[in-house]
């Protein structure tokens, strides 16, 4: 059995070979049940016919890729051709064969946590399992070949629209966990966050992907024109709080640049000037200057930006 003692950790485990592993039956049979009969019914499991042939004998120089299963009047035995006194006695159950669904297996993960019915392709061998109440984009790999594709965290950051972002795949090296890291992207080992479920296969645990709570760093009340920063007061004016709820607003969306245009439409004056006199606001409530800049940046010409990811920033209405 699994470490955490569900059917669910333990198919994990077991699709990490890829779509179509093979679950041979005396693997499975401590398994079986109603949870597995659940799980051949909605074809995370298919069952193939029964296994003839079986592994050698430990140790054996007969040349033999396997062994046959021969039926006798005392059941099925998988024959040695060397030794018949090695010949193993075997059980029905013992033959069963079951093929792996990778894809079934992604949507029970994401119907164990409530995330839907269904896990939706976004990479080969990576599927979106849903977004939790909190926003967080939650994906899926079997494999570590679906990591190692180039461009695979870029192409999953842009999949998450931005928002907060959490892959559940296998064990990863400290190299991909990094690469993983800087498009901000949480690598999550599957196994770690699998709970047993009473008498189900077992569920995903989403409260075991969220970070633990912290006080956001910059907050905006939008009608009163108050920003905190890391606990400083900063008064917008009547005209320059729509601008920065725009910036704000553009910060927690997909594309988080505030371009000059939409920028001007909030008040109608020239994008530049307004941002200079937000930043000069956040220099004169005490915001050293290096912040100010580096809270408000430039972006490349394409307009400017809040110099902060969208999980740390709360905006109220």
């Amino acid at each position: 059995m699994s470490s955490t003692g569900t059917i669910l950790a333990f198919l994990t485990r077991l699709s990490e070979a890829g779509d179509g592993a093979v679950l041979r039956g005396r693997a499975a049979k401590g398994w079986f049940g109603p949870a597995f009969d659940r799980l051949l019914r909605r074809g995370v499991l298919v069952e193939e016919g029964p296994a003839d042939a079986w592994p050698v004998c430990r140790g054996c120089d007969c040349g033999l890729d396997a062994r046959p299963v021969r039926f006798g009047p005392d059941g099925p035995r998988a024959v040695c051709p060397v030794d018949a006194g090695s010949d193993e006695p075997l059980d029905e159950a013992d033959l069963r064969r079951f093929r792996l669904d990778v894809a079934r297996l992604a949507d029970l993960l994401a119907r164990s946590a409530g995330l839907g019915e269904r896990a939706e392709p976004v990479l080969p061998g990576v599927r979106r399992l849903g977004a939790t109440s909190t926003g967080r984009v939650v994906f899926h790999a079997a494999t570590s070949s679906a990591l190692e594709a180039p461009g695979a965290p870029l192409a999953l950051r842009t999949a998450a629209g931005g928002a907060p972002a959490t892959l559940l795949a296998p064990e990863a090296a400290v190299e991909l966990r990094l690469a993983f890291a800087a498009a901000s992207i949480d690598l999550v080992a599957t196994a770690s966050v699998l709970r047993p479920d009473g008498d189900g296969p077992g569920r995903l645990d989403l409260a075991a992907l969220e970070p633990a709570a912290s006080a956001p760093r910059l907050a905006f009340r939008r009608r009163a024109g108050e920003v905190r920063l890391d606990g400083l007061a900063v008064t917008l004016s009547h005209q320059l709080a729509p601008v920065f709820g725009r910036m704000v607003d553009a910060a927690r969306s997909r594309d988080p640049v505030a371009s000059a245009t939409l920028i001007e439409g909030a008040s109608g004056r020239e994008a530049k000037d307004l941002v200079r006199e937000i930043r000069d606001a956040f220099r004169a409530a005490g915001v050293p200057d290096a912040e100010v800049k580096a809270l408000i940046p430039n972006a490349r010409g394409r307009g400017w930006r809040i110099g902060l990811p969208a999980s740390e920033i709360a905006v109220e209405p």
